[in-house]
């Protein structure tokens, strides 16, 4: 199998320099492309001089991730195709965990890796997502160390794949693409969720070890998560969800940020294992940041109604097999976590 990488750049920096190592390390045949979404440093330019095997396309504005995964997918013709953030490190055998595992399921058109975090001692970041009763997405296995056993048992009931690495086989991807109108956030989710009711399939490949340092390029716990996190789920119930589970799905986000400020006073912004303290937002910013975000996502309901239908022309099971979808990979209020 033929692997392309396509890598999603913005201010990577170092981190952009060891993604692209680790990849290059894999095998000979592997190609690399990299789309710099109008980054202000320097990171795109010393790929470029350091490694000539890899592709640079230059963005003379920032297109957000959605729009950017597309553009590359545009140059990406390989069997095999592996979209990516710029802050991951593959581990040295990913690519040959990936093709095995593509031989062993030849009916799954996509694959998860098992994605940890840049922990002392690591803790898994996602190995899939699962779903809340409103459609807010979640990793799942977030925080837990790979060898627990509930680790496990979240690897068998995760949906689709996280969005920092998603692999795909590229004949799968010819009649469907990202929603650009996302721009971050929430766009694998959306992805994900039409891939499935048109037939294809996900698998996790718990030996595809990618370590991730996450929020990068933005900050975790920020408004701008806040705003396009909710903005994009909401628009993403109004895509799929059925109309008469809509207010069903409002309910239940009241419920979740309720769940959600009642904790936020006793979790650590840092990351697990690092004992670092992130300031949250204060409560009056983060209410008019959500309220925003609905408001922005309703403002956009005649042009996701029209994504609705042409998308629902095509899906054998609609809006009926979204909601059972979501159903299926369900998540209980009380495991809700901050981002």
């Amino acid at each position: 199998m033929r692997f392309h990488f396509g890598i999603v750049n913005y201010n990577g920096g170092d981190h952009l320099h060891a993604c692209v190592r680790s990849i290059l390390a894999q095998r000979p045949d592997v190609r690399v492309s990299v789309f710099d979404n109008a980054s202000s440093d320097d990171s795109a330019v010393r790929v470029e001089s350091e490694f000539p095997r890899v592709t640079v396309i230059r963005s003379p504005a920032n297109l957000g991730y959605a729009g950017a995964l597309n553009r590359l997918l545009e140059r990406m013709p390989e069997e095999v195709v592996v979209l990516c953030n710029m802050d991951l490190e593959f581990d040295p055998g990913w690519t040959a965990a990936m093709e095995a595992a593509l031989w062993r399921h030849l009916d799954a058109d996509g694959a998860a890796s098992l994605v940890l975090e840049m922990t002392k001692p690591p803790v898994i970041n996602s190995v899939g997502v699962r779903f809340f009763a409103d459609l807010h997405a979640q990793n799942a296995g977030s925080g837990l160390p790979w060898s627990s056993k509930r680790a496990a048992q979240e690897a068998e009931q995760a949906f689709g794949a996280y969005g920092a690495v998603m692999c795909f086989r590229r004949p799968a991807l010819e009649d469907i693409a990202f929603d650009d109108d996302y721009f971050l956030f929430f766009e694998e989710t959306d992805f994900f969720l039409r891939f499935h009711l048109l037939g294809h399939r996900t698998v996790f490949v718990p030996d595809a070890v990618v370590r991730h340092q996450r929020s990068l390029s933005t900050r975790r716990f920020s408004t701008l998560k806040l705003y396009y996190g909710e903005r994009n789920r909401l628009t993403t119930v109004f895509k799929l969800l059925p109309v008469w589970y809509w207010p069903v799905a409002f309910a239940a986000t009241l419920r979740r940020l309720h769940i959600v400020s009642r904790r936020a006073g006793a979790e650590t912004g840092g990351a697990p294992g690092t004992g670092a303290q992130v300031r949250l937002p204060a409560r009056a910013t983060i209410v008019a940041t959500l309220l925003r975000a609905w408001r922005d996502a309703v403002l956009r309901l005649p042009s996701t109604w029209g994504k609705r239908r042409a998308f629902m022309r095509r899906s054998a099971g609609g809006a009926g097999a979204a909601l059972r979808l979501v159903r299926r990979y369900s998540l209980p209020s009380s495991e809700v976590r901050l981002r």
